[in-house]
């Protein structure tokens, strides 16, 4: 995979400081991919990039000026917004955890902070295993499904080893849950005809 990456000022990375991308996601319109990678600040963040690899950037913005792992960005059915998991997201709005789902805005940066997830990007060793398992938009993308771990997960503390996956049904307008599926993750939706 070639990435070409701007080298503007504010959050953008030279080329040999991005590694290991995963998660691409095609928006809807087959021109631009959100994916992740790790970058030479040991952090993993969140890029969008024309699907020719070129035009490569950071677009999450820092909140409250910090950035902290960015992960699996999923374009919405529109092409307007995308989900991510992201690591000060949940500052915002979830006293209990600062991990959160998120939706951006890729043209101006901005996040608006769903729920709480209760997990990271990785594992409390940063040993490249992922806990985090999803989020998918519903068709009309009003809603998301995400998978939430309970108990959750809390900052400088190893995982609990009972943690459990559920899928939860978030509105994101509302912030409201409207269903839980209890023992299950990596959500996904399917199309009506």
């Amino acid at each position: 995979m070639v990435i070409e990456l701007n080298r503007e000022p504010g959050g953008q990375f030279a080329a040999n400081q991005v590694s290991d991308p995963s998660g691409a996601n095609w928006s809807p319109d087959g021109k631009r991919i959100v994916f992740a990678a790790w970058t030479g600040l040991e952090f993993h963040r969140a890029f969008i990039m024309n699907s020719d690899g070129s035009n490569g950037r950071t677009f999450v913005n820092p909140v409250r000026g910090a950035i902290w792992d960015e992960c699996g960005p999923v374009w919405s059915p529109d092409g307007s917004r995308v989900a991510l998991l992201g690591g000060v997201f949940g500052g915002l709005a979830f006293p209990a955890g600062i991990f959160a789902v998120g939706v951006v805005d890729p043209e101006t940066g901005a996040v608006t902070p769903i729920a709480d997830t209760g997990t990271t990007c990785w594992d409390g060793n940063y040993l490249q295993t992922t806990s985090f398992s999803g989020i998918a938009w519903s068709p009309d993308g009003r809603t998301l499904a995400i998978t939430k771990r309970n108990p959750p997960w809390v900052s400088g503390q190893p995982y609990p080893k009972n943690q459990q996956a559920s899928i939860a049904i978030v509105n994101i307008q509302t912030k409201a849950v409207s269903a839980v599926i209890p023992d299950a993750y990596d959500p996904a939706w399917s199309r009506m005809p």
